[in-house]
């Protein structure tokens, strides 16, 4: 089940609205599997992601649960384009409604055609939503891996752990998709770990390195 976003529409501070295109002109939908957003440091690629995500699990609460409230941000996204299940689906928020075409025609919300969500992040700041342990089964749509646990405690390491034992259990398919994605960004599907074993009553380290 591809799934990649072509356009998103943003509004900012209230007032400005900006698009984000993510496909060249007259290119073909399956000629990537993956929608990339790349830039520096500070330029706000963070806010984007929370942007998106935030949209995305309005709309899933919204149609598996009850009708949630939407509060603007200073990010808020308003338009997403994507495509999923070999058809082009579109997310309209305008005026305090949801709106949801799939081909160009309305329809209501599919769950077929809404995407689940996963968000990772190495940073301890990051602002994704963080479901509570009682909360994870009631949003089975969404899932976090990143440093925070239940909200309030900080794990780095977690995050490791975590993305390994998802890729230790994946499929096939999964494998094959998650090193197309790392060769679409320049980088060898390589995984190298560094540790280092102390054990306290015999007082003495080892340190080792394995692929």
């Amino acid at each position: 089940m591809a799934f990649k976003i072509l356009s998103a529409t943003f509004l900012q501070d209230g007032n400005h609205s900006f698009t984000l295109d993510f496909t060249q002109p007259e290119s073909k939908l399956q000629d990537s599997q993956y929608t990339l957003l790349i830039g520096e440091n500070g330029v706000g690629k963070s806010l984007i992601l929370e942007a998106i995500v935030d949209f995305l699990f309005y709309v899933w609460v919204s149609y598996t649960m009850y009708s949630m409230v939407r509060r603007p941000k200073y990010i808020f996204c308003t338009t997403l384009i994507y495509y999923m299940n070999e058809a082009v689906c579109k997310l309209d928020w305008r005026e305090g409604r949801l709106h949801f075409y799939i081909d160009g025609d309305e329809s209501s919300v599919l769950p077929d055609y809404l995407p689940r969500i996963v968000t990772t992040s190495f940073s301890i700041c990051d602002k994704f939503k963080v479901p509570g342990s009682k909360e994870r089964e009631l949003f089975h749509f969404y899932k976090y891996i990143g440093a925070k646990v239940n909200g309030n405690m900080i794990s780095p390491t977690s995050i490791l752990f975590t993305l390994l034992s998802n890729i230790a259990s994946a499929s096939q398919e999964q494998l094959k998709r998650i090193n197309n994605a790392i060769n679409a960004i320049g980088y060898e599907l390589y995984i190298s770990f560094r540790f280092k074993l102390q054990a306290v009553n015999e007082k003495f380290t080892l340190n080792s390195a394995t692929l």
